[in-house]
């Protein structure tokens, strides 16, 4: 069995730590979104994590080679899905929409949680939860569409939008998949190894976007938030999150993500002078209003 320091805080700190911290990715990111490219973004952060993790880690990974290598196809799956693909498609959302959308979308992580259980494990959700998935679904289209969904039909919503949601869909499999990482690597070698693994898979990427756009220069407001990024949004979250989901589970530890949202909002607020909408509040109620009937629909079903 794991243990770990964070097993001194209760899931509910660590989990409100990890909503904080996601909150101020989205709103950094939006306020850098110009100065560098998602992969550029993504893949810094992870070389910073990376480089601070080596020296407390590459002993232990060296130990566990042998368990490693028999545990490679689901550590590259994990390292995709969550260094990879989310992260940069986070970035490259923030390049079309705001941050206080990609926030209150983030809180509908509990109901792409709830999918993924149904698709990986046949986990069905009892009626209340469905319709508290089509509410928060009902929530999301509401945001997507500025608070008209007739245009739904007519216009195309913001792209932003739309990569933020497959993202979070990505992000829904990962937080049930990661019950299957090897059950004897500490949390700090499993962030190292995706890191590593993830990283290497993204460098080709990285080399092509720096040949083909015009990234510019490395400013210090950039360098600051990939700081951010790699210690807060990706370390420090990252063992918060993976260390309340061992206690208490992926869907009770998704629960809380939304208050990703009102962090972000408030962060939003105070640094990006955004202020947010009537369709904000209305999806925003629509969405935990789901979340909550979902919430109780699990916790009256009968356990098997």
């Amino acid at each position: 069995m794991r243990t770990s320091i964070l097993d001194r805080y209760h899931p509910a700190t660590l989990l409100s730590l990890t909503s904080l911290f996601w909150a101020g990715n989205m709103v950094i990111g939006r306020a850098v979104a110009d100065a560098m490219s998602p992969i550029g973004l993504s893949y810094w952060r992870w070389v910073i994590v990376i480089a601070v993790l080596a020296p407390f880690c590459w002993r232990e990974v060296l130990a566990k080679r042998t368990q490693l290598s028999r545990s490679w196809r689901i550590l590259l799956l994990l390292s995709v899905m969550s260094t990879g693909l989310y992260n940069a498609l986070t970035y490259w959302s923030l390049h079309y929409t705001t941050a206080t959308n990609t926030t209150l979308l983030n809180s509908t992580i509990p109901i792409w949680v709830m999918v993924a259980s149904w698709i990986l494990l046949r986990h069905l959700p009892p009626t209340r939860a469905l319709l508290g998935f089509l509410t928060s679904l009902l929530g999301v289209l509401f945001i997507v569409a500025h608070g008209h969904p007739g245009a739904l039909f007519t216009l195309a919503p913001n792209v932003g939008d739309l990569i933020m949601l497959i993202a979070l869909f990505i992000w829904g499999f990962y937080a049930v998949l990661l019950r299957y990482r090897p059950a004897d690597l500490s949390p700090l070698g499993y962030v190292f190894v995706t890191g590593v693994i993830g990283t290497l898979i993204a460098t080709p990427f990285f080399l092509i976007d720096r040949a083909v756009s015009a990234t510019p220069d490395l400013s210090w407001q950039a360098l600051a938030a990939i700081g951010y990024f790699a210690l807060f949004s990706s370390l420090a979250a990252t063992l918060c999150y993976n260390n309340a989901i061992d206690r208490v589970g992926p869907v009770h530890a998704s629960l809380f993500i939304h208050l990703v949202p009102l962090f972000g909002s408030l962060l939003a607020i105070a640094f990006l002078g955004e202020r947010p909408g009537w369709q904000h509040l209305i999806g925003m109620a629509l969405i935990l209003s789901g979340i909550l009937q979902a919430r109780r629909a699990a916790v009256a079903a009968p356990r098997r």
